[in-house]
């Protein structure tokens, strides 16, 4: 028997929230790849200056452009050469507290003041993007002050600022997130949680009935470092891409740009239940294999522009 489109939305949201609480109820912030695997998780590294080997439904805004934003503002105050405190050994809430400086900053790079005239004064004005502040059901729950138990690893984390195309032809979504935690490795169970429970609540909305993908992208800072996480959900699989960290102890004007232009990205990719295979085991995941490169092949597109 065939199940309608909207049958199976709603068995993938179920299955994925379910997936979500066991997660939620694990203690160790360190999440393994067999662990993933377990969940049906495909999780993959991926470079930020090379997007077209990898699965993506984001571009980055070419770096010409953010020079031709800022060159047209010059008396826009430079940001610090670096943060003192950040010398000082600390614990996992003075990491996540050291995150949320790094956040803090890259927010005023990216929402201050820079173009004057035509209603359009900071960078994120010249995107499709804006800052959401409405909070949904799960996104309620991204945050944790301590570990699920008090004998648990300790874990200090939170959503932080939250993107949104406000286009219900478009289900992508951004946010930046801070984290406390130590000896990073490989995923954290609060990047996890924060990627599937924003992808759960997007799933929930009335845009959600036409659409079979759902990608999400996230800046995690980490203490001092910071990375970037691609991640879509297919109604099948969650598949999960993580830059290497970037460090941000110091000041440095080239990792913090790179950060701003995939905060200012351009949403691609096609993410519609219309026109889409819907043969069992294809579909939008394979197809998104294909999507950074041919994108930017047919735009003629570097990202090195």
């Amino acid at each position: 028997m065939t199940t309608s489109p909207a049958s199976r939305h709603y068995a993938a949201r179920i299955e994925l929230a379910e997936k979500f609480t066991t997660i939620t109820e694990l203690q160790n912030p360190h999440l393994e790849l067999r662990q993933l695997e377990g969940y049906g998780i495909q999780a993959f590294e991926i470079s930020l200056e090379d997007a077209e080997n990898f699965p993506t439904y984001f571009l980055p805004a070419p770096s010409s452009k953010l020079r031709a934003l800022e060159d047209q503002r010059p008396e826009v105050p430079a940001p610090p050469t670096t943060f003192n405190d950040f010398r000082e050994p600390c614990g996992p809430i003075g990491k996540c507290c050291r995150a949320r400086t790094v956040g803090d900053c890259l927010c005023e790079q990216l929402l201050e003041n820079r173009i004057e005239g035509e209603g359009r004064e900071c960078l994120l004005d010249f995107t499709r993007w804006g800052v959401r502040g409405k909070r949904y059901k799960y996104e309620s729950q991204l945050r944790e002050t301590k570990g699920t138990t008090p004998d648990a690893y300790p874990q200090q984390w939170e959503l932080a600022t939250k993107l949104d195309t406000f286009d219900d032809s478009r289900p992508h979504i951004a946010c930046i997130s801070h984290h406390g935690v130590w000896d990073v490795k490989f995923l954290l169970r609060s990047e996890l949680l924060i990627v599937m429970g924003m992808i759960i609540d997007r799933m929930g909305l009335p845009l959600s009935q036409n659409h079979l993908v759902f990608p999400i992208l996230m800046v995690s800072l980490i203490g001092t470092q910071g990375r970037i996480i691609q991640a879509h959900f297919d109604g099948n699989k969650l598949y999960v891409g993580y830059s290497r960290l970037y460090e941000f102890k110091e000041y440095d004007k080239e990792p913090v740009d790179l950060f701003l232009r995939w905060l200012m990205n351009e949403p691609i990719g096609d993410t519609a239940i219309v026109g889409m295979e819907e043969e069992e085991g294809s579909g939008a995941s394979s197809q998104s294999l294909r999507i950074g490169s041919s994108y930017q092949r047919s735009r003629g597109i570097s990202l090195a522009a």
